[in-house]
């Protein structure tokens, strides 16, 4: 399926709205290599208009954040973005690894 640019731009208004309204602390982490292979630059899916008009949407504050990551989604430092920007909030900084020895 196909949305024209008009659609690409109302989503990413209506993601951003939905985000400025969550109180708590959030992270929304937008890859900027590609999502699918379909997302990549020069292809079919790629806007970058709508990231913008994401990001314009989003009102961030210091517990609601928007964030790039300069991976693609399937890299690990995505994967390890992801679950930074989940324990940030929380002061959480230890890694799996280290959270069940025992001293």
């Amino acid at each position: 399926m196909r949305i024209i640019e008009a659609e690409n731009e109302e989503t990413g208004r209506w993601i951003g709205e939905r985000l400025s309204l969550v109180d708590g602390p959030v992270r929304f982490l937008l890859p900027e290599i590609d999502i699918s292979t379909l997302d990549q630059p020069a292809k079919a899916f790629h806007d970058a208009q709508a990231e913008a008009t994401l990001e314009r949407a989003v009102r961030q504050t210091s517990s609601r954040r928007l964030i790039r990551v300069k991976q693609h989604i399937g890299d690990p430092e995505s994967a390890a973005a992801i679950v930074a920007a989940f324990r940030a909030p929380h002061g959480e900084t230890r890694t799996r690894r280290g959270a069940g020895r025992r001293e």
